[in-house]
Formats: structure tokens, sequence, C-alpha cells
């Protein structure tokens, strides 16, 4: 009033205001000064609901970001235009850049170069067609770390309708594990099989690895040792069937 200078008469800001039993409540002040006669008239607009609806979305937003964060899998949400927008902790585990690096980056940075070129014609095909390939499905492919090493994951892509835009999640599983288990798998059986056929006739090892259960039925006369040697493959890999049979007779 001795200045004159407005401060809050013509604005509105959120305050806290109190009720006659102490207790308070947010509110929107807003100010307002009547010219004639001088008054200032103050309206106040109860918070109280929205703020209570502000705070109920933000714990579902957090409880939904601990949710994806908590996934094993790396998680991607990109837009139209193949920009990222949101990524899952583990999407930095995986492939080693931050989160600040990804937001705003093109999917494709995750890809190797020979996938990468035709990503961007990829996804305007879809947009422009609506035909899908990959939406809604898994399929192995590779994928790209940030120090340009590659790996073999399993990529499934769905999509999500907002009204006015969509967007495409995508979860990236790493099999690298997996792949080394089945490569130690396929390289023991082959071991195995090349064991079998050094001490076995190819007849009686074919029929031995086509149904085991019946080899003694049909072989009366064969007999078949199975044992733990310590270096037995390795000192029986280069001896012939016969030179076998002697050296396991001598045991």
């Amino acid at each position: 009033l001795e200045t004159g200078m407005k401060k809050m008469i013509g604005t509105q800001r959120e305050v806290t205001a109190q009720r006659k039993d102490g207790s308070t409540f947010p509110c929107k002040l807003g100010l307002s000064e009547t010219k004639e006669s001088g008054l200032i008239c103050g309206f106040i607009h109860d918070l109280t609901t929205e703020k209570a609806a502000e705070a109920e979305l933000l714990a579902k937003t957090r409880l939904t970001e601990k949710i994806i964060n908590a996934s094993f899998d790396a998680m991607f949400v990109i837009n139209e235009r193949g920009v990222i927008e949101m990524v899952n902790a583990a999407s930095e585990k995986v492939f080693g850049w931050s989160h600040d690096e990804f937001i705003g980056q093109n999917i494709k940075m995750i890809m190797p170069m020979s996938r990468a070129v035709n990503h961007d014609s990829y996804l305007k095909k879809y947009m422009e067609s609506g035909v899908k390939k990959m939406i809604g499905t898994e399929r192995e492919v590779e994928a790209r770390r940030v120090d340009g090493s590659t790996f073999p994951c399993i990529l499934g892509m769905s999509e999500v309708d907002n009204g006015d835009s969509r967007q495409f999640v995508g979860f990236v599983k790493d099999i690298t594990d997996q792949k080394k288990k089945l490569h130690l798998a396929e390289s023991e059986r082959d071991a195995s099989d090349a064991l079998l056929y050094n001490i076995l006739p190819e007849h009686i090892a074919n029929r031995l690895k086509e149904d085991p259960s019946h080899i003694a039925d049909l072989y009366g006369n064969t007999t078949i040792l199975f044992a733990d040697i310590v270096g037995f493959t390795d000192r029986t890999s280069l001896m012939s069937p016969q030179e076998l049979v002697v050296m396991l007779n001598d045991i």
C-alpha cells in the first residue's frame, strides 16, 4: 500500500491455508484490487483433492519405474522416429551406456552397423504400411555394446497406441551364457560320440545312440563298460578298438 508495487496483486500462487480447527490445507490464492474502492479481493481454491490425485499418480509412476527397473532384461521405449524415450537399469548394465546417454538417441545405437543402416527405413515402412514383421514377435539377433562388441540376444517388440501417437517397447535378453552352455554341451556330446565310435564297432555304436535300452538284448555277447578313469579320453583317443579292449582286460 505504501509503495504501490504489486507483487501478489493480479497473480495466483500456491500457499498453505489454515482452517478454524487449526488444520492446514494446500490452496491457490489469487488477489485482485478494485480501482474504484481500492479494496483487495482474495480468492482461495482448495487444492486438497488435486494434490491427493497428484500424489497418487506420482506413487504409481514410481512403482512402475521400480517394477521396470527390477527386470533382469534390458527394456527400451522408442517413439515413431526410433528415438529412445525410456530405458531401465538393466539396459545400462547390458549395453554400457548411461541412462542420460540413451535418452534422445536413435535405437539403432545398440545395433551392429549391418542392421543399423536399414533400421529407420524399416520403421518408416511399417508406419506407412502397418504390416507387422517384428512387432508382437521374438527373434534372435545380434546387439552392440558401447565398446563395439556384439552379443546374441532375444529381441521382443510390442506396440503401444497412445491415441495421437504410438510408442514401441523392446525387450532385449542377453543369451551369451546360454549360447556358451549350448556350445559346451555340443562339444561334450561330440567328444562322447567320438569316444563311443572309437571303442565300439560302428553298427553297435549307432544302435546304442538310437536306443540304449535295447542294446543288451540285441548283442548278448557284447559288454559295455562305463567308468570314470583319470586321463581315459586322452589315453584312448588314438587307440584302435582292439588295443582298447586289451587295455581294459589288463585293468
